[in-house]
């Protein structure tokens, strides 16, 4: 999935932020404590401000599962709101575990308010399966990833060493490429 600018982003009915960018239990000092993927909640903030679409919709519980401490949505609700995004123009979904639970249970949602097309915002890695799994909840996707891995271009000879970033990247790899053979096999997609 190519990069987008939020001026290119067409219109929507929604926008939906996958959670997966807060780390859960960790103590901070009343602001959530982002990882990385912060890209994602930015990135759905920024389509709102530039009016592509009338609501947002935040989907995910704590990611644990035991679903220790709060749900992720919630915590990226009160963040979006201190950032200025209208209360009236947040959804949050926080009983989803998994990127299937997202879809299902945003779909609901989706269907009850007459929502259809919507703008879907995640990590680039994360993207396929998650595109795959709201146009199985009956969704008209229009994907905006976010939050790539890799360079653009080979960035020259230094990318021929091993590096340690090497290993975390092969195992988001492996693990992305191992979801979309579960989900095939558990009937998720």
């Amino acid at each position: 999935y190519a990069p987008m600018r939020v001026a290119e982003a067409p219109q929507a009915d929604a926008i939906i932020v996958l959670s997966g960018m807060v780390t859960p239990l960790v103590p901070s000092a009343g602001e959530p404590e982002f990882s990385d993927a912060v890209d994602r909640i930015l990135a759905g903030r920024n389509l709102y401000r530039a009016g592509k679409a009338p609501v947002l919709i935040v989907t995910g519980g704590s990611g644990l599962l035991s679903q220790a401490g709060e749900p992720e949505a919630v915590t990226l609700h009160r963040w979006l709101v201190a950032e200025g995004v209208p209360e009236r123009a947040i959804i949050v979904e926080s009983a989803s575990r998994n990127t299937a639970e997202n879809a299902s249970e945003t779909g609901k949602i989706a269907q009850a308010r007459g929502i259809r097309r919507i703008i879907l915002v995640t990590s680039a890695f994360h993207m396929l399966r998650s595109v795959m799994c709201f146009q199985k909840a009956g969704l008209e996707v229009v994907p905006f990833a976010v939050d790539y891995k890799i360079p653009e271009r080979f960035p020259g000879m230094e990318a021929a060493i091993p590096h340690p970033a090497g290993v975390v990247l092969t195992g988001i790899a492996l693990k992305e490429y191992a979801g979309i053979v579960a989900y095939r096999w558990k009937g998720y997609l």
